[in-house]
């Protein structure tokens, strides 16, 4: 009965990954820590680490693209910040302050 908790929580944790529902993540693993820490088989605790260092690669590579994001509206904040110099506005006091 523990062991089948223990696959759904390892089913859910990867459902978490794919959808990028970082904050039920959390909330798993801190369960399934739970688990681990009762004593649970060599082989199965083998287990779960290989699988997690795989997860560890998918949760790099959702960073990683999140990172180019976060790098892109950057980028989009300074252009529009730029079109105020274009038609002469000061942009003083709106949603990017500073002259615009």
């Amino acid at each position: 009965m523990e062991f089948e908790k223990l696959l759904d929580l390892e089913r859910k944790i990867d459902e978490c990954i794919e959808k990028e529902d970082f904050e039920l993540l959390n909330k798993l693993l801190d369960e399934r820590e739970k688990f681990i820490n009762s004593k649970l088989p060599k082989e199965v605790l083998k287990l779960i680490y290989e699988k997690d260092q795989i997860r560890k690669k998918k949760i790099k590579k959702i960073i990683d693209k999140l990172k180019v994001q976060a790098k892109d509206l950057k980028a989009g904040e300074k252009a529009l910040k730029g079109y105020g110099n274009i038609f002469g506005l000061e942009n003083e006091g709106g949603r990017f302050k500073g002259k615009g």
